[in-house]
């Protein structure tokens, strides 16, 4: 069984909106190249649900996480699964009025 691909380089999971090139594929997140593992070779996209689907839940073995991931990534910077890092999205399509209440919120928290 051959697990999800991840980011050598941000952890991000392989996603629909990777961009592909060959045998490699670039992050969404942090714009790395990886190497695309036996999983997505000679496979249609609509044939694997983390390429197909926007959102999917993974069950993680925290354990596993802990030893693959605590080293440091390419940058040097120090990872642990029991760190986690919150990243927030803000939709900024929206009215200018409702961008305003967004940032006033976001500043006084």
């Amino acid at each position: 069984k051959s697990s999800v691909a991840r980011c050598s380089s941000c952890f991000a999971y392989i996603n629909p909106y990777v961009r592909w090139s060959w045998k490699s594929w670039q992050c969404s997140l942090c714009r790395m190249w990886n190497r695309a593992g036996n999983r997505y070779q000679g496979r249609r996209k609509e044939s694997l649900i983390e390429l197909e689907k926007n959102v999917i839940e993974f069950r993680v073995n925290l354990e596993n996480l802990e030893t693959e991931h605590s080293s440091s990534n390419s940058r040097g910077i120090e990872l642990s699964a029991s760190n986690p890092i919150y990243l927030f999205l803000v939709d900024v399509t929206g009215s200018e009025e409702c961008l305003e209440v967004v940032k006033r919120g976001l500043l006084t928290s």
